[in-house]
């Protein structure tokens, strides 16, 4: 909560509220907020990646069988 800046829970937060959240995490002066952001940032792009529902839309067909 206090690295975010969030004045309420996540669930409860509007779109715009995380939006301006995480744009502040990204270009705060302390560079703990920036790590806690580029490391949700990773989290997310990981679980996107590694889901086979978006594989199709990526051009991708999946592993190799080997």
């Amino acid at each position: 909560w206090a690295l975010a800046g969030l004045s309420t829970d996540w669930a409860d937060a509007s779109v715009d509220q995380v939006r301006a959240a995480l744009q502040d995490m990204r270009h705060s002066r302390l560079a703990v907020r920036q790590q806690a952001y580029l490391a949700l940032r990773e989290l997310t792009c990981a679980a996107y990646f590694a889901d086979p529902g978006t594989w199709m839309a990526l051009g991708y067909s999946g592993p190799l069988d080997m």
